[in-house]
Protein backbone atom coordinates (compact mmCIF):
# COMPACT_ATOMS: atom_id res chain seq x y z
CA UNK A 1 0.00 0.00 0.00
CA UNK A 2 1.21 3.46 -0.51
CA UNK A 3 1.91 6.61 2.05
CA UNK A 4 0.55 9.60 0.51
CA UNK A 5 -1.95 11.83 -0.87
CA UNK A 6 -4.13 9.13 -3.03
CA UNK A 7 -6.69 11.67 -4.56
CA UNK A 8 -9.97 11.54 -2.47
CA UNK A 9 -7.81 10.98 0.96
CA UNK A 10 -4.81 10.24 2.51
CA UNK A 11 -3.45 6.68 2.79
CA UNK A 12 -1.38 5.09 5.16
CA UNK A 13 0.43 1.63 5.28
CA UNK A 14 -1.18 -1.14 7.16
CA UNK A 15 2.12 -4.05 8.05
CA UNK A 16 -1.25 -6.02 9.20
CA UNK A 17 -2.51 -6.47 6.08
CA UNK A 18 -3.56 -10.08 5.13
CA UNK A 19 -4.54 -11.96 1.43
CA UNK A 20 -8.50 -12.03 0.36
CA UNK A 21 -9.69 -15.34 -0.26
CA UNK A 22 -11.72 -16.06 -3.52
CA UNK A 23 -13.69 -18.36 -4.52
CA UNK A 24 -14.70 -17.99 -8.47
CA UNK A 25 -17.27 -19.84 -10.66
CA UNK A 26 -17.17 -19.29 -14.66
CA UNK A 27 -19.00 -20.78 -17.71
CA UNK A 28 -18.20 -20.02 -20.59
CA UNK A 29 -19.86 -21.51 -24.62
CA UNK A 30 -17.15 -21.26 -27.82
CA UNK A 31 -19.25 -21.81 -31.05
CA UNK A 32 -17.50 -21.61 -34.59
CA UNK A 33 -19.64 -21.68 -37.40
CA UNK A 34 -19.19 -21.01 -41.19
CA UNK A 35 -16.05 -18.82 -40.69
CA UNK A 36 -17.97 -17.03 -37.42
CA UNK A 37 -16.83 -17.16 -33.87
CA UNK A 38 -18.62 -16.30 -30.58
CA UNK A 39 -17.14 -16.76 -27.47
CA UNK A 40 -19.89 -15.87 -24.01
CA UNK A 41 -18.37 -16.29 -20.72
CA UNK A 42 -19.92 -15.84 -17.74
CA UNK A 43 -18.46 -15.68 -13.90
CA UNK A 44 -19.47 -15.31 -10.45
CA UNK A 45 -16.94 -14.46 -7.82
CA UNK A 46 -16.61 -14.32 -3.66
CA UNK A 47 -14.50 -12.53 -2.13
CA UNK A 48 -13.99 -13.43 2.40
CA UNK A 49 -11.30 -10.86 3.84
CA UNK A 50 -12.37 -8.26 1.18
CA UNK A 51 -9.58 -5.36 1.32
CA UNK A 52 -11.04 -2.16 1.39
CA UNK A 53 -10.44 1.29 3.19
CA UNK A 54 -10.87 2.32 6.86
CA UNK A 55 -10.86 5.17 8.79
CA UNK A 56 -7.44 6.06 10.89
CA UNK A 57 -8.22 7.48 14.47
CA UNK A 58 -6.65 11.04 14.73
CA UNK A 59 -4.60 9.49 17.71
CA UNK A 60 -2.46 7.45 15.50
CA UNK A 61 -1.65 10.72 12.88
CA UNK A 62 1.55 10.94 15.00
CA UNK A 63 2.83 7.69 14.05
CA UNK A 64 3.03 8.15 10.23
CA UNK A 65 4.21 12.06 10.82
CA UNK A 66 1.21 13.17 9.36
CA UNK A 67 0.70 16.94 9.57
CA UNK A 68 -2.06 19.13 8.52
CA UNK A 69 -0.18 20.93 5.41
CA UNK A 70 -0.61 17.35 4.15
CA UNK A 71 -4.14 16.84 4.69
CA UNK A 72 -5.18 20.01 2.62
CA UNK A 73 -6.13 22.14 6.02
CA UNK A 74 -4.68 24.26 8.58
CA UNK A 75 -5.42 22.29 11.46
CA UNK A 76 -5.91 18.69 12.47
CA UNK A 77 -10.58 18.69 12.65
CA UNK A 78 -10.80 21.21 9.40
CA UNK A 79 -13.82 20.16 7.53
CA UNK A 80 -11.38 20.75 4.43
CA UNK A 81 -9.01 17.89 6.11
CA UNK A 82 -8.82 14.93 3.79
CA UNK A 83 -10.08 11.68 5.17
CA UNK A 84 -6.67 9.10 6.46
CA UNK A 85 -7.32 5.78 5.88
CA UNK A 86 -5.31 2.79 5.72
CA UNK A 87 -6.44 -0.95 3.65
CA UNK A 88 -8.15 -3.68 5.84
CA UNK A 89 -9.75 -6.93 5.50
CA UNK A 90 -13.44 -5.55 5.95
CA UNK A 91 -16.25 -7.22 5.12
CA UNK A 92 -16.90 -9.49 2.43
CA UNK A 93 -17.30 -9.18 -1.89
CA UNK A 94 -19.08 -10.43 -4.69
CA UNK A 95 -18.72 -10.08 -8.16
CA UNK A 96 -21.23 -11.07 -11.42
CA UNK A 97 -19.53 -10.56 -15.01
CA UNK A 98 -19.63 -11.04 -18.22
CA UNK A 99 -17.90 -10.94 -21.59
CA UNK A 100 -18.60 -11.48 -25.32
CA UNK A 101 -16.30 -11.61 -28.35
CA UNK A 102 -17.59 -11.91 -31.88
CA UNK A 103 -16.19 -12.46 -35.43
CA UNK A 104 -18.64 -12.66 -38.35
CA UNK A 105 -18.34 -14.69 -41.21
CA UNK A 106 -16.76 -13.03 -44.05
CA UNK A 107 -18.63 -11.92 -47.64
CA UNK A 108 -16.77 -10.19 -49.73
CA UNK A 109 -13.41 -9.20 -47.85
CA UNK A 110 -15.44 -8.07 -45.25
CA UNK A 111 -15.69 -9.34 -41.87
CA UNK A 112 -17.40 -7.51 -38.58
CA UNK A 113 -16.49 -8.46 -35.02
CA UNK A 114 -17.22 -7.23 -31.66
CA UNK A 115 -16.22 -7.24 -27.70
CA UNK A 116 -17.96 -6.37 -24.59
CA UNK A 117 -17.73 -6.71 -21.08
CA UNK A 118 -19.95 -6.24 -18.29
CA UNK A 119 -19.55 -6.48 -14.63
CA UNK A 120 -21.07 -5.13 -11.40
CA UNK A 121 -19.96 -5.86 -7.70
CA UNK A 122 -21.03 -5.22 -4.24
CA UNK A 123 -18.99 -5.11 -1.20
CA UNK A 124 -20.61 -5.91 2.24
CA UNK A 125 -18.70 -4.27 5.71
CA UNK A 126 -20.17 -3.41 8.56
CA UNK A 127 -23.95 -4.01 8.01
CA UNK A 128 -23.59 -1.81 4.62
CA UNK A 129 -23.80 -3.28 1.19
CA UNK A 130 -22.74 -0.81 -1.45
CA UNK A 131 -21.29 -0.93 -5.15
CA UNK A 132 -17.54 -1.78 -5.52
CA UNK A 133 -15.22 1.09 -5.86
CA UNK A 134 -14.12 1.87 -9.19
CA UNK A 135 -16.19 -0.98 -10.91
CA UNK A 136 -15.58 -0.68 -15.23
CA UNK A 137 -19.12 0.14 -16.86
CA UNK A 138 -20.47 -1.76 -19.37
CA UNK A 139 -17.98 -1.12 -22.04
CA UNK A 140 -16.92 -2.75 -25.78
CA UNK A 141 -15.37 -2.35 -29.48
CA UNK A 142 -17.02 -2.83 -32.16
CA UNK A 143 -15.39 -2.90 -36.14
CA UNK A 144 -15.90 -3.90 -39.87
CA UNK A 145 -12.92 -5.05 -41.62
CA UNK A 146 -12.26 -5.21 -45.39
CA UNK A 147 -9.77 -7.01 -46.88
CA UNK A 148 -8.89 -7.24 -50.44
CA UNK A 149 -8.75 -10.58 -52.19
CA UNK A 150 -5.00 -11.30 -51.63
CA UNK A 151 -5.11 -9.63 -47.98
CA UNK A 152 -2.81 -7.11 -49.71
CA UNK A 153 -4.98 -4.05 -48.68
CA UNK A 154 -7.22 -3.35 -45.86
CA UNK A 155 -9.59 -0.83 -44.26
CA UNK A 156 -11.16 -0.58 -40.89
CA UNK A 157 -13.69 1.47 -38.57
CA UNK A 158 -13.94 0.79 -35.08
CA UNK A 159 -15.98 2.07 -32.36
CA UNK A 160 -15.23 2.12 -28.98
CA UNK A 161 -17.58 2.44 -26.48
CA UNK A 162 -18.49 2.70 -22.34
CA UNK A 163 -22.04 2.88 -20.97
CA UNK A 164 -22.38 5.97 -18.09
CA UNK A 165 -21.50 4.30 -14.61
CA UNK A 166 -23.72 5.63 -11.89
CA UNK A 167 -23.53 2.97 -8.98
CA UNK A 168 -20.93 4.37 -7.07
CA UNK A 169 -19.13 3.68 -3.94
CA UNK A 170 -19.57 6.46 -1.01
CA UNK A 171 -15.50 6.75 -1.67
CA UNK A 172 -16.38 7.55 -4.98
CA UNK A 173 -18.19 10.38 -4.08
CA UNK A 174 -15.26 12.00 -2.26
CA UNK A 175 -13.14 11.32 -5.29
CA UNK A 176 -11.87 14.42 -7.73
CA UNK A 177 -11.30 11.77 -10.44
CA UNK A 178 -15.24 10.70 -10.87
CA UNK A 179 -16.71 14.13 -8.66
CA UNK A 180 -14.97 16.91 -8.90
CA UNK A 181 -16.95 19.89 -8.69
CA UNK A 182 -15.94 21.64 -12.45
CA UNK A 183 -17.09 25.03 -10.85
CA UNK A 184 -14.98 24.26 -7.94
CA UNK A 185 -11.19 22.45 -8.64
CA UNK A 186 -10.08 20.51 -6.06
CA UNK A 187 -12.84 20.08 -4.28
CA UNK A 188 -15.79 17.29 -4.76
CA UNK A 189 -19.82 17.96 -5.52
CA UNK A 190 -22.29 18.12 -2.85
CA UNK A 191 -23.24 14.78 -0.97
CA UNK A 192 -26.09 13.29 -3.50
CA UNK A 193 -24.81 15.48 -6.51
CA UNK A 194 -22.50 14.12 -8.35
CA UNK A 195 -23.88 11.53 -11.25
CA UNK A 196 -20.99 9.42 -11.76
CA UNK A 197 -18.84 8.93 -15.24
CA UNK A 198 -20.63 9.52 -18.47
CA UNK A 199 -21.15 7.39 -20.59
CA UNK A 200 -18.47 8.13 -24.28
CA UNK A 201 -18.22 6.94 -27.79
CA UNK A 202 -15.26 7.06 -30.14
CA UNK A 203 -14.82 6.64 -33.83
CA UNK A 204 -11.62 5.16 -34.93
CA UNK A 205 -10.34 3.83 -38.31
CA UNK A 206 -7.04 1.88 -39.29
CA UNK A 207 -6.33 1.15 -42.83
CA UNK A 208 -2.79 -1.02 -44.15
CA UNK A 209 -1.28 -1.89 -47.37
CA UNK A 210 1.45 -4.60 -47.75
CA UNK A 211 3.25 -4.65 -51.19
CA UNK A 212 5.45 -7.73 -52.58
CA UNK A 213 8.25 -5.34 -53.16
CA UNK A 214 10.92 -7.31 -56.13
CA UNK A 215 13.77 -6.54 -54.27
CA UNK A 216 16.48 -8.80 -53.35
CA UNK A 217 15.75 -10.33 -50.27
CA UNK A 218 13.22 -8.31 -49.20
CA UNK A 219 9.64 -10.03 -48.83
CA UNK A 220 7.50 -7.20 -48.73
CA UNK A 221 6.72 -3.64 -47.50
CA UNK A 222 4.33 -2.55 -45.28
CA UNK A 223 2.61 0.50 -44.56
CA UNK A 224 -0.28 0.68 -41.95
CA UNK A 225 -1.98 4.05 -40.84
CA UNK A 226 -4.33 4.90 -37.99
CA UNK A 227 -6.69 7.41 -36.78
CA UNK A 228 -7.71 7.27 -32.97
CA UNK A 229 -11.29 9.34 -31.77
CA UNK A 230 -11.93 11.35 -35.01
CA UNK A 231 -14.75 13.29 -33.98
CA UNK A 232 -12.41 14.57 -31.25
CA UNK A 233 -14.83 13.14 -28.50
CA UNK A 234 -14.59 14.47 -24.92
CA UNK A 235 -14.92 11.73 -21.98
CA UNK A 236 -13.11 9.95 -19.45
CA UNK A 237 -13.01 6.14 -18.40
CA UNK A 238 -14.21 5.72 -14.99
CA UNK A 239 -11.88 6.05 -12.61
CA UNK A 240 -8.69 8.03 -14.16
CA UNK A 241 -8.42 11.35 -13.07
CA UNK A 242 -6.98 12.55 -16.58
CA UNK A 243 -9.45 12.76 -20.15
CA UNK A 244 -8.91 10.44 -22.99
CA UNK A 245 -6.84 11.14 -25.69
CA UNK A 246 -7.99 13.65 -28.51
CA UNK A 247 -8.07 13.25 -32.17
CA UNK A 248 -4.88 11.50 -33.06
CA UNK A 249 -3.14 10.14 -35.97
CA UNK A 250 0.24 7.50 -36.53
CA UNK A 251 1.65 5.80 -39.79
CA UNK A 252 4.11 3.23 -39.53
CA UNK A 253 6.44 1.44 -41.86
CA UNK A 254 8.01 -1.73 -41.82
CA UNK A 255 10.25 -3.93 -44.23
CA UNK A 256 9.77 -7.85 -44.29
CA UNK A 257 13.05 -9.67 -44.91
Amino acid sequence: TVLGNTGDQFEVPNAKLGAEHIQAAELGVRVRLGGAKLVVAGYYNTVRDFIDRAAVPAAEFATYGIEPSGLGCGAFGDAKCKTVSRRVNLGDASILGGELTLRGPQWLGIRPWATASWLQGNSTANGLTQPLRRAPPLNGLFGVRWASGNDAFYVEPWLRAAADQDRLNSGATKDLRICEDPAKPGAPLASGTCAGTAGWLTLNLRAGWRWAAPLPGVKAVRVDAEGGNLLDARYRVHGSGVDGAGRGVSLRGAVEF
